[in-house]
């Protein structure tokens, strides 16, 4: 950043490229693209460590040449805090959680009554919500506004429908949840003191994640 200089070039995908996240160790880098590969960069080589696909049968894979491979636009990834997991959106309508050294989803979260899709139209980013005593994920989705899931059960706990206007963007910290959406409005969300945990400077803890895949034809 300070001589304006470009460090390395990575020849990362065939399609234009989505979505970015940086683990927090800054060693490596996830990219997500339209076609429906992400992948893992190790920062200090510039080499690709790994390649995610979506397989229907396999629910995961590093490998990009089985037939039942799901190639939908990948939309939003991003590490989780312990740098342990990916949560990836794609434009099937899904939210996947990836134990992506096991090359396999362990979680998917669904939309409104398990059956509208989250997002199959446009980039609706999500994160983790770090800053409550129970785990949870937020994103944005084409029709339904900010929805929010408990990551061990997949329920959604909260959801705000903004007038059914896509919600492209949330992010969150330990006090309030944002997003932003295509209607040109920004909503700020103070988070529930019911939710947030009792020490602010505890680290969330993702190892308590059910690491069993789940049994969804999806």
């Amino acid at each position: 950043m300070t001589s304006s200089k470009i460090i390395t070039t990575l020849a990362a995908h065939s399609d234009p490229v989505s979505t970015l996240s940086v683990s927090w160790d800054d060693s490596m880098i996830i990219s997500g693209s339209w076609d429906g590969l992400m992948r893992i960069f190790d920062l200090e080589t510039s080499q690709c460590l790994k390649t995610l696909t979506y397989n229907g049968t396999s629910h995961g894979t590093a490998t990009a040449s089985t037939s039942d491979v799901i190639s939908y636009p990948i939309s939003n990834v991003v590490l989780s805090p312990n740098g342990k997991y990916i949560l990836s959106s794609s434009l099937d309508g899904f939210v996947r959680l990836w134990d992506y050294m096991d090359n396999r989803v362990i979680k998917t979260y669904h939309g409104i009554s398990g059956k509208e899709a989250i997002s199959e139209k446009y980039n609706c980013g999500a994160r983790f919500i770090v800053g409550t005593d129970r785990t949870m994920i937020v994103s944005g989705s084409d029709r339904s506004g900010v929805l929010v899931w408990d990551v061990q059960s997949k329920e959604i706990v909260y959801g705000y429908n903004n007038g059914n206007d896509a919600v492209l963007e949330v992010d969150v910290n330990d006090e309030v949840l944002v997003s932003c959406s295509r209607d040109g409005i920004v909503n700020v969300f103070e988070l529930n003191p019911a939710y947030k945990k009792r020490k602010l400077s505890e680290e969330v803890d993702m190892n308590t994640v059910d690491n069993t895949r789940d049994n969804t034809p999806f």
